[in-house]
């Protein structure tokens, strides 16, 4: 049965985009890693969510999804070397593929309430506060995941912005595009938005808080653990945070 079943590295990836790709200097066969399941070859090879995967050495992928074939067709129980990007430096990486799970393991489950609030140490601050910072360390504030093309986002703005005003807690609304493409919606935007906005280009704060879907909002408390979630919004499914309650104005 085995010998029937492709080659399994256990990442989610997506190809890099043609602006990505002039950013990193990479070739147009370079993928993202989107997410790493827990139990599968990448991780045991130390890939993470965020890294870009270049190809073998000497043999960079030169067109979209060759990691799809490379991986499928490649021996297994083999070390294989492979080269990744990882914050602007080549990281040179030893993998051993399986066989392609008859049933895929379940992915990192997002952090529950009184657990720590992952770092969030891969930001790019596109609006920052006063001080140049987003630095929220020590604070209650929310983690707003949202994306510049999501109706429900802009949907649950006014609500989510009359929650910050009322309670004086900051907003960091964090999207996983470019900063240009962030830049140019602010600068179109007319309604209220959240003064602290970062790109998470890479990832690596939607994998570690589990984001599948937007807008996701995450309360974190002034000791650093989640206080409160909840994924999507709509008028049926306004914030439900605990102790809240907001009557939308009339139109």
């Amino acid at each position: 049965m085995q010998r029937a079943l492709p080659s399994w590295i256990g990442i989610r990836f997506h190809p890099v985009s043609d602006k990505d790709r002039e950013r990193f200097q990479v070739e147009r066969g370079a993928a993202m890693v989107d997410q790493i399941y827990g139990e599968g070859p990448a991780s045991a090879a130390g890939i993470q969510a965020g890294d870009i995967v270049l190809g073998p050495p000497g043999g960079h992928f030169t067109e979209p999804n060759r990691i799809r074939e490379w991986t499928m067709t490649s021996p297994r129980g083999t070390p294989l070397a492979l080269e990744l990007q990882r914050g602007g430096k080549t990281v040179p990486v030893i993998v051993s593929l399986v066989p392609y799970p008859t049933k895929l393991p379940a992915l990192p489950a997002p952090p529950k309430a009184g657990e720590d609030a992952p770092l969030l140490s891969s930001l790019r601050m596109v609006r920052a506060d006063q001080e140049g910072s987003g630095d929220l360390s020590g604070r209650r504030h929310m983690l707003f995941f949202w994306a510049t093309w999501c109706k429900p986002c802009k949907g649950s703005l006014p609500e989510l912005m009359a929650w910050s005003r009322r309670t004086g807690v900051p907003v960091l609304a964090v999207s996983d595009e470019d900063e240009e493409t962030i830049r140019k919606f602010l600068g179109s935007w007319t309604g209220p938005f959240p003064g602290l906005v970062a790109s998470d280009e890479l990832r690596k704060g939607y994998q570690s808080y589990g984001v599948s879907g937007t807008p996701t909002f995450v309360l974190v408390d002034n000791h650093g653990k989640i206080e409160w979630r909840q994924v999507g919004y709509s008028t049926a499914n306004r914030l439900a945070i605990p102790g809240w309650f907001w009557s939308a104005p009339a139109e």
